[in-house]
C-alpha cells in the first residue's frame, strides 16, 4: 500500500489518483470539519505571519464542500481510479479504526 499526504489539491487531482493504489477520503460531516478549524485556531493561533488564520472565504469554502467539491472529487475518483480501493473515512473515531488496522497490517 503506498501512502500519500497531499490534501485537496484539485489541481494535481488526476495525477494523483492515476499513480496512486488506494485513495482515502476523509469525508465527514461538514460541521466536523469546520470545528476542526475552529479547535485548531484556538490551539494553536494564527501561526506565523498570520497564516492559518480563520476567515470568511475559508468558512464559505468547508460549508459548501459537500455540495460542489465533493461531487467534482468524487466525478474524478471515477474516472482516474476505477477499480482502485476506495476507503471514506467519516469520522475521527472511524479514521483512528482504519489507521490502528493500518499499522497492524503493516507491521
Amino acid at each position: 500500500m503506498t501512502f500519500r499526504e497531499d490534501g485537496n489539491y484539485n489541481s494535481s487531482l488526476r495525477v494523483r489518483l492515476e499513480a496512486c493504489d488506494t485513495v482515502v477520503m476523509m469525508d465527514g460531516p461538514t460541521w466536523s470539519a469546520l470545528w476542526g478549524i475552529v479547535s485548531r485556531q484556538v490551539r494553536y493561533g494564527a501561526g506565523k505571519h498570520g497564516r492559518g488564520r480563520i476567515h470568511w472565504g475559508l468558512i464559505r469554502y468547508v460549508a459548501g464542500y459537500r455540495r460542489t467539491m465533493r461531487p467534482r472529487v468524487l466525478e474524478k475518483m471515477s474516472q482516474y481510479a476505477a477499480g482502485k480501493q476506495a476507503v471514506f473515512l467519516t469520522s475521527r473515531a472511524h479514521t483512528r479504526r482504519w489507521l490502528e488496522q493500518v499499522a497492524v497490517r503493516t507491521s
